[in-house]
Order: structure tokens, then sequence, then C-alpha cells
């Protein structure tokens, strides 16, 4: 008896909490037949562990609820299990995806840095180009205007 109430301070000490108030209408009930209808009301709205019951009913309900919490417990362990066991697969196509990218982003910037490295030289010898493109046509124009 000793370790079972240590177990089951919270129903008992709310039953008894709530059992004053389930008992104060009924006996006015006889008394007032206004105060008929809410008594009956609440009863079937309160949640079935509220409702008052004997010792052993509370600790067989204390248990099941334990039981089913443990099952639980034991259906997430499972499904963690699970998960590690497909792990390594997951990182390791994850670590061959990312090996991937990362050739890819590196053939990329060697790429960037190329094209930027080729870029300048291509533009100062278009620009040389345009200029002498321009001397040409100026050549052409002062040669074609003391020609005749």
């Amino acid at each position: 008896p000793p370790p079972s109430s240590s177990l089951l301070p919270p129903p008992p000490s709310s039953s008894p909490i709530l059992s004053p108030q389930a008992l104060t209408p009924t006996p006015s009930l006889p008394l007032s037949p206004q105060l008929l209808p809410p008594p009956l009301l609440p009863p079937p709205l309160l949640p079935p562990q509220l409702l008052p019951r004997s010792r052993t009913e509370e600790e067989l309900l204390h248990c099941e609820h334990r039981v089913r919490q443990l099952e639980e417990r034991v259906r997430v362990e499972e499904q963690l299990l699970d998960l590690e066991k497909v792990r390594p697969k997951i990182v390791e196509r994850i670590g061959m995806r990312s090996e991937n990218a990362g050739s890819r982003i590196a053939a990329g910037v060697t790429k960037i840095s190329v094209l930027v490295g080729t870029a300048e030289p291509y533009r100062r010898l278009k620009r040389r180009v345009e200029e002498l493109e321009r001397q040409a046509e100026h050549m052409e124009w002062l040669g074609g205007a003391g020609g005749p």
C-alpha cells in the first residue's frame, strides 16, 4: 500500500477535491427541484478520469495509462532504431551528392576564373582592334579626301 499511495498522489488528491463539488448538489436535489437540471449535466461532462471511483479502479486505470505510455515509448524507440539502420545509407548518398556538387562547383569556379582571366586580355585586344579600325577609317578619309 505505501508504494502505490506514493505512486498515486495526483488522482486521490484530485478526486477528493472533485467529490465535494459532485456531492454538494446531490443533497440539495430533493430540497429544490430547480437545481435538478444542472447537477444532472456535470457528471456526463466530466471525463471518466475525474469521476470519483474506488482505489483499485484508480490504480488499475493508472497502470493501464502507464502501460500505454510505455508501449508508445517502445514504438518510438523501434522507429528510431529503424532510422539508425537507414542512416548510413542516407549519409552515404548525401556524401556522394555533395561530392558531385563539390566537383561541379570546383569545375564552375575554374571555368569562371579562366573566363575572368581571359576576359581582360580579350577586352584589351578588342580595344586595340577598334582603335586600329578608327585609325584606318581616318587614314581612308584622309587618303580619300586627298586623292581627287
